[in-house]
């Protein structure tokens, strides 16, 4: 395992490649970098000129947190980018999954020069503040309070009963599941606690035009989470450009990497190269 050594954390990091286009992939609520594995390796099946670092959030998989900064979406943001500077990366595509497309915008909103495109995947930008979900809104509240008040000793039995039957559903295979489960299950009760609070109080929508980075928004057509026209955050994105996955559900990275990778490709390769100063 490759770890590097923050003040504030100690995170586990997976390289990718040895292209020429920098990207830092973001996982969701609950998942460990392995959940990126075969999206990566579609990518490497294509050859893409991208240079991959998968990482692991504080508290989940193998990263560790230390001090006393918590588990909040700001939180991870800025780990993140000590990562990204400890790596000297400069520039860089952000590529966020869920949770982890709301903190590259987050992200983005504190460095936007060193920004050079980013990459949503099924994720909602603005956040997960229920007020911005209106035929969500009980959902998400029952969510965040059945997390908040759930037993600690249930935790590794309820964590992947409610990632797996919320979010994953039937369209990822059960062996790839079965791989994810165990992290899944080791899942500290105070990191599930955290980060689901702070998705449920995140709004960004009043600062997305702020965004003007190249961006590509990619959706799995039966995603359940997929927002209304009305209610798409997305459109406040000023570049953003969207892309659909047929019979994908909230997962892509998942259950259908090979046409995920190929749309991701496809974008990236149309953007120019920027090196930051």
């Amino acid at each position: 395992m490759i770890f590097v050594e923050l003040e504030h954390s100690r995170l586990h990091v997976v390289p990718f490649g040895k292209g020429h286009r920098k990207v830092l992939a973001i996982p969701g609520w609950l998942e460990p970098l392995d959940s990126f594995f075969p999206l990566s390796e579609a990518f490497e099946q294509n050859a893409a000129d991208l240079r991959l670092c998968l990482v692991d959030l504080p508290g989940i998989g193998a990263s560790t947190r230390r001090g006393a900064r918590g588990f909040s979406l700001r939180d991870y943001a800025q780990d993140l980018w000590e990562l990204i500077d400890e790596l000297q990366w400069g520039s860089l595509t952000l590529m966020g999954h869920s949770l982890g497309g709301t903190i590259a915008c987050t992200m983005a909103l504190m460095r936007p020069e060193q920004i050079q495109s980013l990459i949503l995947i099924d994720s909602q930008p603005g956040g997960a503040s229920p007020d911005l979900w209106p035929k969500d809104k009980e959902t998400l509240e029952r969510l965040c309070e059945t997390v908040q008040t759930l037993p600690e000793k249930a935790f590794p039995r309820m964590l992947p009963r409610l990632m797996h039957q919320g979010l994953i559903g039937n369209h990822v295979e059960a062996s790839l599941w079965q791989k994810l489960r165990p992290i899944v299950a080791a899942i500290p009760p105070q990191v599930a606690r955290e980060t689901i609070a702070s998705l449920v109080k995140t709004n960004l929508q009043p600062y997305l035009g702020e965004i003007t980075a190249p961006t590509l928004d990619v959706l799995g057509t039966e995603d359940p989470l997929r927002m209304p026209p009305e209610y798409d955050l997305l459109l406040r994105l000023p570049h953003c450009q969207r892309r659909e996955i047929p019979g994908a559900g909230h997962t892509p990275l998942l259950d259908a990497p090979e046409a995920l990778a190929a749309s991701i490709t496809d974008f990236l390769t149309h953007l120019p190269t920027r090196v930051a100063a």
